[in-house]
């Protein structure tokens, strides 16, 4: 008879060999398929999006499809999911998530929202087409699990996490939680008032532009996030889940609103006495593209709608409203909506203005700029600025930033800031910058060493102050506002530069010069 104590360690020996070995996720991070996916999510968001080098369809199915094979073994990892159950809920968490982001309503705004008030801004586009990227996590399901599997023999190293991991683990949380960013919301000018709409709660706040004493309380506003707000006529415009809607800037009271059957309304881009033109995601149940709508302010019919895309609004001004469809340039009567004429480039028009009865196109594949006369679309002038570079450190100079004034057309591409008028053959000034806003007198660059005002007519220096959050300056009424971080804005004075106002959304706290 054996001693009992020899038979316990049989037992705890069978045991452990019955055990059934753990799942280790990290160990899919190393394989080429999920590094691929991070670095196409990476790239794509960072430098491929935006940038006008590929379809902007094609650009946000490919983040979709890198984003459903990264975030399964990423989640796996996170949570240390060691069992196939577990791994097949963090496959699906991922799937679900953008199924339901794509088709129920107002889920994308909430998300949109909530990302706000922590200090992120994101844009989340409710197409239900993205669900053509959901095969990726069947392949990720597929491919990335087996590699997941432990070894066979046992290793002194099981149980350690591999440095790389630590890494790479860390690298695709980045690229997740960066992506679909937006750039920070400019204020607007209006009637001596500073207007901007704060990330933390979402309230409209009013301040006057030299005092910065608040223009009454702030308005409230649910699950509207502005690129600007967009103010006419003493109104704010906006949309959201209830539709189209002007409220009053003093009263916040509802003066107009529009709801159209059918048809998801997005981004209100500008506002004429006969119209407001509103980005609509999907159009007639489709997402395939995303379309400009004009409604008739009296009447509330659509009066018209072209392709287009977020990056690219109507040009408002002169009576004329302008819209690039890709190469094609389509200018309209306000008043009527009739089409006064048509012209087709060779490459996509990426920038317009319209200023001094003059449309401005800018196309930086070719480099060059066209001034057309808003009438009947005669070329006034014409510039050749050299070919734009191709990806690279430089790619955020493919994307121009213009401002017209005083007749003139000033834009920032590739790394400088050029003076354009119709009557010269070349540039009248260029200085090195990156973004540009302008009145008719004085232009403001975001320069090398910080702002920088300029003489419109001569590009002489007037002033230099710190370098704001580019994308959230906007200049008018004799002031500069400029969007510094989520929460602060501050105003200058556009002659000399000089700091007037700084404003704390967050805390409502006024800071002066005085």
């Amino acid at each position: 008879m054996r001693p009992p104590a020899r038979t316990g360690a049989r037992s705890s020996e069978g045991a452990r060999c019955r055990r059934v070995p753990s799942f280790e996720p990290a160990r899919a991070l190393r394989h080429p398929l999920w590094g691929g996916a991070l670095l196409l999510l990476a790239v794509n968001d960072h430098l491929l999006k935006g940038a006008e080098l590929l379809p902007g369809w094609f650009t946000g199915k490919a983040s979709d499809v890198a984003g459903l094979v990264v975030a399964p073994a990423l989640l796996a990892t996170l949570v240390r999911a060691r069992t196939r159950v577990a791994l097949a809920v963090c496959h699906l968490a991922p799937v679900l998530a953008l199924v339901a982001l794509k088709l129920v309503p107002g889920l994308a705004a909430a998300v949109v929202a909530a990302a706000a008030r922590v200090g992120e801004t994101w844009a989340i586009v409710p197409d239900p087409t993205d669900l053509l990227a959901l095969p990726a996590a069947l392949v990720a399901w597929r491919v990335l699990v087996p590699t997941m599997a432990p070894p066979t023999a046992p290793t002194s190293s099981r149980g350690r996490r591999d440095p790389r991991q630590t890494v790479l683990a860390a690298a695709g949380a980045l690229a997740c939680c960066a992506t679909s960013r937006v750039p920070p919301q400019a204020p607007s000018i209006h009637r001596g008032q500073v207007v901007v709409q704060s990330f933390s709660e979402g309230e409209l706040h009013r301040f006057d532009a030299r005092s910065g004493q608040p223009r009454g309380a702030p308005l409230p506003f649910d699950d509207v996030y502005l690129t600007e707000p967009v103010l006419f006529d003493g109104a704010v415009w906006v949309s959201d889940a209830n539709g189209v809607r002007a409220l009053d800037l003093q009263t916040g009271a509802l003066r107009w609103s529009h709801v159209e059957p059918g048809l998801s309304l997005g981004t209100v881009a500008g506002v004429d006495v006969g119209s407001v033109y509103v980005l609509a995601p999907c159009f007639d149940s489709l997402c395939d593209e995303q379309r400009w709508v004009a409604i008739d302010r009296a009447s509330h019919r659509i009066r018209w709608t072209a392709r287009g895309q977020f990056s690219q609004p109507p040009a408002l001004g002169s009576g004329a409203v302008a819209l690039a469809e890709q190469a094609r340039l389509v200018v309209r009567d306000a008043a009527s909506s009739e089409v006064r004429w048509t012209r087709t480039f060779e490459h996509p028009v990426q920038a317009l203005a319209i200023d001094a009865d003059q449309v401005w196109v800018v196309i930086p594949e070719t480099g060059a700029v066209h001034a057309l006369a808003a009438g009947d679309g005669t070329e006034r002038a014409r510039f050749e600025l050299g070919p734009s570079p191709g990806i690279g450190p430089r790619r955020w100079s493919r994307m121009a930033t213009v401002a017209a004034g005083g007749g003139r057309l000033f834009v920032a591409l590739r790394g400088e800031v050029l003076a354009l008028a119709p009557g010269a053959r070349d540039p009248a000034w260029r200085v090195a910058g990156r973004g540009v806003t302008a009145t008719a007198d004085i232009v403001v660059i975001d320069g090398e060493d910080g702002m920088v005002g300029l003489e419109a007519s001569t590009g002489r220096r007037l002033w230099q102050a710190p370098a704001a959050g580019w994308g959230g300056v906007v200049a008018g009424e004799g002031v500069l506002a400029s969007r510094d971080g989520d929460d602060d804005v501050t105003v200058r004075d556009l002659a000399t530069g000089r700091l007037l106002v700084h404003f704390d959304l967050e805390e409502g706290k006024v800071t002066t010069s005085d």
